[in-house]
Order: C-alpha cells, then sequence, then structure tokens
C-alpha cells in the first residue's frame, strides 16, 4: 500500500490489538493482568495519539499529551494527597514506579481516554459548549465505571 495508507492504518491497527488485548484481560491474574493493564494503557495512548497526529498534526497531539499526562497527574497528586476532588483514595504498588505517589500509568490512562472523550464531543454536536460538557460527562464516566 502507499506509503500515506500505511500510516492512515496505524490507529485501526493499534484499535484492533487493543480488542484482543481486551479479549485476553479476563483469562489472565495476578503479575500478567497487572502487565497487561500497563500494556493497553500504553498502546491505547499510542492509538489516540497517532490519530491524532494524522488528523490534528504533530503540535497538537504534543500540546494535547502534555495537557492530558501534566493535567492529569497534577490532579492526581492533589487527589491523593488532600482527598479533593474525589474523596479518600490511595494507589498500591501494583501500577509499578510512583511519582508523588501516583503511579505513572495513570496520568497516561487520562490521556488515554481524554481524546477518545474529545472525538466523541466533536461527533455529537458542533457547539463548542455541547461538545466540551459531552467530552467532560465521556471522561468521567469511564472514571466512575474504574473507581465507583
Amino acid at each position: 500500500p502507499p506509503r500515506g495508507d500505511a500510516i492512515a492504518a496505524i490507529p485501526w491497527v493499534l484499535a484492533g490489538l487493543l480488542v484482543l488485548m481486551q479479549i485476553a484481560y479476563p483469562l489472565t491474574s495476578n503479575q500478567v493482568r497487572t502487565t497487561l493493564t500497563i500494556a493497553t494503557v500504553v498502546v491505547f495512548v499510542a492509538a489516540s495519539c497517532s490519530h491524532a497526529l494524522i488528523v490534528r498534526g504533530a503540535r497538537w497531539t504534543a500540546l494535547y499529551l502534555v495537557i492530558t499526562v501534566v493535567g492529569g497527574w497534577l490532579v492526581e497528586v492533589l487527589g491523593s494527597r488532600t482527598d479533593v476532588p474525589f474523596g479518600p483514595y490511595d494507589y498500591t504498588d501494583s501500577l509499578g514506579l510512583k511519582l508523588l505517589g501516583v503511579p505513572v500509568v495513570i496520568p497516561f490512562a487520562w490521556a488515554m481516554m481524554a481524546y477518545p472523550s474529545l472525538i466523541v464531543g466533536r461527533a455529537l454536536t458542533r457547539s463548542r459548549i455541547a461538545q466540551v460538557l459531552i467530552g467532560a460527562w465521556a471522561l468521567a464516566s469511564w472514571d466512575v465505571f474504574l473507581d465507583p
């Protein structure tokens, strides 16, 4: 295939890999499951970033990644140290390396879901305000699903 087609296929190949990883998830346990969880976040971020690179360009993608990873990490540090805005919680050591008490993978999980949440908002409406509200709702719903 022409180079452009191969590049455009990257997010879709990664999405297919994600489906396979999610199928494998309930079939694993203990350290294998933890490793698969971290790998899923990495592959999902790669899928989101590769799609954003193709659709939005390098500058936008870099900015999105900085905002979501740094912003997600800051909110998680705040939350785990002050119980605001999520209530009391902390992280075990199971998700690997921590930075100020937050596993490094967690901010990337926020980046992983922020982009699809934005895409959903943009697909459903042209109103910027409604896009933000829908995207925020989608992102918050994902978080509540993970940590009820």
